[in-house]
């Protein structure tokens, strides 16, 4: 029931590559998948999770069907195939309740994102969305990162930007954002930033 998935020749984030070396890495590692396999994997994990727009977009155009980063939240139809979460489930967060846990979960729908590009030089970052679904006690929203809670503001309705106090470190910022829904089961949302030295 498993596949073999593609994740590039050359380790490293890529949203610190050049277009040329994500380009490089992505036809160097195709060709040692054709050479070993006799074909080219459909599925592509960006190294470590992270991207960017122009990592995004040499994907798309390499061909491949569906790419994840390493943002947790469940899948649903409007999720962009080139960004798709996927849930840790490796050491502590690979225990059989937290299994139970994400199985359930639900999306958390959004529109007109920002930052547009995952791969930020802006410190600390704006980030903001738009919930596209009528949730009810919207109310208990929570976001977080790892690095620092941000303050949520709302803007009317539906509209959450997020505020951060000080700078955060340079990387990987997932953000998650989270509420609970009927039957025990959590709404979910996950995005991926990569804040990059300007």
């Amino acid at each position: 029931g498993g596949t073999i998935g593609h994740h590039g020749e050359r380790p490293g984030d890529m949203p610190l590559l050049s277009e040329e070396e994500i380009e490089t890495s992505l036809a160097d590692a195709t060709a040692r998948f054709i050479s070993m396999l006799g074909r080219k994997p459909t599925l592509f994990a960006y190294p470590f999770g992270s991207f960017g727009r122009v990592a995004r977009d040499l994907v798309v155009a390499h061909g491949f069907d569906a790419a994840f980063g390493l943002h947790n939240g469940p899948v649903h139809a409007g999720s962009d195939p080139f960004a798709l979460p996927r849930f840790s489930l490796s050491d502590a967060y690979g225990t059989v309740g937290r299994l139970r846990m994400v199985a359930t979960t639900r999306p958390i729908k959004i529109k007109d994102i920002t930052p547009t590009d995952a791969r930020v030089t802006r410190n600390p970052p704006a980030i903001g969305f738009t919930i596209d679904q009528d949730l009810r006690n919207r109310q208990e929203l929570r976001c977080y990162t790892f690095e620092l809670t941000p303050a949520m503001e709302w803007l009317g309705d539906n509209r959450v930007e997020l505020r951060y106090a000080k700078p955060l470190p340079l990387g990987r910022i997932r953000v998650n954002c989270t509420m609970p829904g009927p039957g025990g089961r959590w709404y979910w949302l996950g995005m991926m930033l990569f804040l990059a030295p300007p």
